[in-house]
């Protein structure tokens, strides 16, 4: 049975958008590059979500200022079980809530539907990884400015 052997998100540089952008634009853009290695042939999607908040480590309604999740992403595993490639997360702070007070952020990956980190619906070897492999499917950090 093919597990996973890595799971890397790594976060770019986030963009924090001012008022000043185009009218369009979002408060928030991530690009989480992601870099999968020998996963499981039933992984055929992925997405990401990321939130935004006030302080570390308080996760109330008060504390978040913004989230976002991608659709899911159909990716196309290669013959290695491999797939490489960046996902964009937009969002807008919420409302009544300013995007300059956010200081911190967390990305985490979904795998089928589910997340990595969280659901117990998410188990199955899908889900895990090899013994002794480096797993990231957090990433998170302080905004600068």
């Amino acid at each position: 049975m093919k597990l996973i052997s890595r799971i890397l998100l790594s976060l770019s540089p986030i963009a924090l958008l001012g008022v000043a952008s185009a009218a369009n634009a979002a408060d928030f853009t991530f690009n989480v590059p992601v870099n999968l290695q020998n996963m499981h042939r039933e992984v055929n999607t992925i997405g990401v979500t990321c939130r935004t908040f006030k302080v570390r480590g308080n996760y109330t309604g008060p504390n978040v200022v913004g989230g976002g999740h991608t659709s899911y992403v159909a990716i196309p595993l290669d013959s290695n079980g491999g797939y490489r490639g960046t996902i964009v997360v937009n969002f807008d702070a919420e409302s009544g809530k300013s995007a300059s007070d956010a200081t911190y952020y967390e990305c985490d990956l979904y795998i089928n539907g589910g997340s990595v980190q969280s659901h117990t619906s998410s188990t199955g070897a899908a889900f895990e990884s090899r013994a002794g492999t480096a797993r990231t499917i957090r990433v998170s950090g302080n905004i600068s400015r």
